[in-house]
């Protein structure tokens, strides 16, 4: 593979930057076609929808030509090195080059496709003032590799097939991720209906007679090595507590806010910014904080507890989250109105018996998300003895 040929991007492609039309003409903007930005480029290697669209005045006045299907498009400018194919014609902001391939007998889009992602694009990056920036000039000289076609397909069909298991398992996964809310619903109806005729009771009713419902540190600090552990609604992923990238914060701090300290039996709570998030603690979360933005509701019951929380994840209690949202800087769920949730509260055994097949769901979705990071690490591997680090020369500088 040494021996493939390296040619610059502008050798291979048009580079085509796009451009956005002032928000300032209300006539540019609305149905007619679809114009691409950053934020749409999270749809996968095929993009075929955006979420604006531009009018023919913007394209007559602005645009010029649109891209055509089939065409690779990579971000280069703050969320470097996006990439994608354009499905349906489309247009393009100034954060995204269209690379439309000038001889199809040299290079095929797919492969222009895996061999973008696989190039680390942000180390002849410039630092601007609102993140990184690539410019035109050194799309140009970036150093593609050139085997035969014959090599290219062959590459394409393996890449496609490894990249093809790891979508199946993100597909079970989200299956799994939604299983027991369709479990809930089966076993219990639909809280805003109640066709089970449960009693009906109040989060604070519910609570831990022992302790309350209550927000976490207002203030925190800076991160602190070594400090305590504090949960922000950001760590609120998966029905659980991510401790990837957990914040530390100055015990003198957080000694202020016992009360909210995690003891191990608590549902936590978004409540600003991202509203009506849920998750369960675990053994290694005791002894962590939690930030003002999170509500912790203690409860006392382990079924109780894992039944309320898919309880509370449920589209009429969710809807009754965002009618209570109160706005000051941003919108807030008060821990008033969290604790005057209403619920249904069904018989013990109920709780059991959905508690026992929830941790069966959980199994099943540890086991797929251990099988995904296996292919992750698989397809890495593939990808790499594809374009090793040697095949890459560093763009020329310009004189």
């Amino acid at each position: 593979m040494r021996g493939w040929p390296t040619v610059a991007l502008s050798d291979l492609c048009e580079i085509r930057i796009g451009r956005t039309p002032s928000r300032n003409h209300r006539e540019y903007w609305g149905e007619g076609y679809h114009w691409l930005s950053i934020a749409d480029m999270n749809q996968g290697r095929m993009i075929a929808k955006t979420k604006e669209q531009i009018t023919q005045a913007a394209v007559n006045s602005v645009m010029g030509t649109a891209v055509s299907p089939g065409t690779v498009l990579l971000s280069f400018k703050l969320s470097i090195g996006k990439v994608g194919i354009a499905q349906v014609p489309m247009y393009t902001n100034e954060a995204i080059a269209a690379l439309p391939i000038k001889s199809p007998s040299r290079i095929t889009e797919e492969f222009l496709y895996w061999t973008l992602r696989a190039i680390d694009l942000t180390g002849d990056v410039d630092n601007a003032v609102m993140g990184q920036t690539l410019n035109k000039a050194k799309l140009a000289r970036l150093q593609i590799p050139v085997p035969p076609l014959s090599e290219q397909r062959r590459i394409v069909q393996v890449l496609d097939q490894a990249d093809a298991l790891r979508s199946k398992r993100r597909s079970s996964i989200a299956l799994l991720e939604n299983l027991s809310q369709s479990v809930f619903l089966d076993m219990f109806g639909e809280p805003r209906t109640n066709p089970h005729k449960f009693m009906i009771r109040t989060l604070a009713e519910l609570s831990d007679s022992e302790d309350r419902i209550n927000y976490g540190v207002v203030q925190p600090g800076v991160d602190q090595e070594g400090g305590v552990p504090l949960i922000r609604v950001s760590d609120l992923v998966g029905g659980g507590v991510n401790r990837s990238r957990i914040k530390r914060i100055s015990p003198l701090i957080e000694s202020k806010y016992s009360r909210s300290r995690i003891r191990g039996n608590e549902i936590l709570v978004g409540c600003v910014g991202s509203i009506g998030r849920v998750s369960l603690v675990e053994v290694e979360d005791v002894g962590s904080n939690i930030a003002r933005a999170v509500a912790r509701i203690p409860i006392a019951s382990l079924p109780l507890r894992v039944y309320l929380a898919e309880h509370l994840r449920s589209e009429s209690t969710q809807e009754y989250f965002t009618s209570e949202l109160r706005t000051v800087a941003q919108p807030t769920l008060n821990i008033k109105q969290l604790a005057q949730t209403r619920v249904m509260v069904p018989d013990a055994s109920l709780q059991e018996e959905f508690m026992a097949r929830v941790k069966a769901i959980a199994l099943q979705r540890r086991l797929c998300y251990a099988h995904l990071a296996s292919l992750d690490d698989l397809f890495v591997s593939i990808r790499g003895r594809v374009f090793r680090d040697e095949l890459w020369v560093r763009p020329v500088p310009a004189a």
